[in-house]
């Protein structure tokens, strides 16, 4: 197994924030948990241009399956974990596995898994990549960030059980 992990944002576009933590470093740790725990090959990926050559970046890894972490923002007031997936076979099995377990982990509202269109937000990723492929919302940053920061290491395992479990299937 062979996963492909993207950091979702980039050093110049580092996405939501609170206060002083952002998307992009906080899943950055946690990319690197990742490949910490992972008894499988995990390859990082990182944005350095244009979001639109991401696809091609990760296809280039030949993966099994690819994961894109993002966290949500919104109102601070909104709460919950969500997993985007473009409705393959793959990436729905994958997404109902991965996101059972961050319910878990974070103990948020569920707030399921997400079916995205190609030109919906977080669709390109998951339908230009030739494997099967999700984008984590695990919290919303500017009102669930306790729970983000308090679990940053359940959560990479839970990532890493979740291949794990979609290897089985």
């Amino acid at each position: 197994m062979k996963a492909a992990i993207i950091i979702g944002h980039s050093k110049n576009d580092k996405g939501a924030a609170n206060g002083k933590h952002n998307e992009y470093d906080y899943n950055s740790e946690i990319a690197e948990l990742v490949k910490e725990f992972a008894p499988f090959d995990v390859v990082v990926i990182y944005r350095t241009g244009l979001y639109s050559q991401v696809p091609n970046d990760v296809n280039k890894t030949k993966a099994d399956i690819a994961i894109s972490l993002h966290c949500n923002a919104f109102n601070k007031i909104a709460s919950g974990t969500c997993t985007l997936s473009s409705g393959s076979n793959g990436s729905l099995a994958l997404a109902e596995i991965i996101q059972k377990k961050m319910v878990s982990v974070f103990q948020l509202k569920n707030r399921g898994v997400v079916k995205r269109k190609r030109n919906e937000r977080g669709g390109l990723i998951l339908h230009e990549t030739k494997m099967p492929c999700v984008l984590l919302e695990p919290f919303f940053i500017d009102s669930d960030l306790k729970q983000g920061l308090n679990k940053k290491r359940e959560y990479a395992k839970a990532i890493v059980e979740s291949i794990l479990q979609y290897q089985l299937i």
